[in-house]
């Protein structure tokens, strides 16, 4: 989860980017993402940046990072639901609706880094890498080895 000054520094971000401060956003989302690998409105907005910079490599980097946070995420979901499950502490289904939204939320992110991901390797010419990155998710599967 995501502490309130991350969201705060987030936003800092998008304004510098309002404000045409490009650079300074740059920094600030970096920063982001270093003390919070999990941060993945900050990875999504810093490779989006990178895109529009046309900075592909670096785009590229930072919407895999984002990606791969998707995928740590969604694996201790998942493990923590099969954990609740085992030791009979679901009380209710609740619990694992909870998770299981959580889940779906989480999926959504990860769509939205591959999309953007591969738009980025198309973009460089990369178009066996793009196909293999596509090939590897399954929306409706546990996460896959991938990019």
């Amino acid at each position: 989860m995501v502490s309130r000054d991350q969201e705060i520094a987030t936003q800092k971000a998008l304004d510098l980017v309002a404000h045409k401060n490009v650079a300074r956003a740059i920094r600030v989302l970096r920063q982001v993402v270093e003390s919070e690998p999990l941060n993945l409105n900050g990875h999504l907005l810093l490779g989006s940046i990178y895109m529009n910079l046309r900075s592909y490599p670096r785009a590229i980097k930072a919407l895999s990072k984002g990606r791969q946070a998707c995928r740590q995420t969604i694996k201790y979901l998942l493990m923590h639901a099969d954990l609740l499950e085992q030791d009979g502490s679901m009380q209710d289904g609740q619990d694992i609706v909870v998770l299981l939204h959580r889940i779906a939320g989480i999926r959504f992110y990860e769509g939205l880094f591959l999309n953007r991901l591969v738009d980025c390797l198309i973009r460089t010419m990369a178009y066996k890498q793009a196909m293999r990155l596509l090939a590897s998710w399954d929306a409706n599967d546990q996460p896959t080895h991938g990019f």
